[in-house]
């Protein structure tokens, strides 16, 4: 059996098939690792509201205790003893 010689055009197309492939193999990589970027963003941004969430569900859970009462009134609405000085800085 007498082999063929690879024609110059079925290199040619070989070749553009060869680098379109790793043209869009750079590509997708680019693509995962902008991917993995926003991933873990998205990931930080559930713990920070997970937790934000398990302190409101302490405050709902125990909105009968005195301790919570009062560092309600002092943190959301401002509120302090009467026999305490409030200083706050200037810019």
């Amino acid at each position: 059996m007498k082999k063929r010689p690879v024609s110059i055009f079925t290199a040619i197309v070989l070749i553009v098939l060869l680098g379109s492939l790793c043209a869009a193999l750079v590509s997708l990589y680019g693509r995962i690792r902008a991917l993995e970027t926003e991933n873990s963003r998205l990931q930080e941004s559930v713990r920070r509201e997970t937790a934000i969430n398990d302190q409101l569900r302490y405050v709902v859970e125990h909105s009968d205790d005195d301790t919570v009462i009062a560092q309600v009134a002092r943190e959301e609405l401002g509120y302090v003893y009467p026999d305490e000085t409030v200083y706050t800085a200037e810019d």
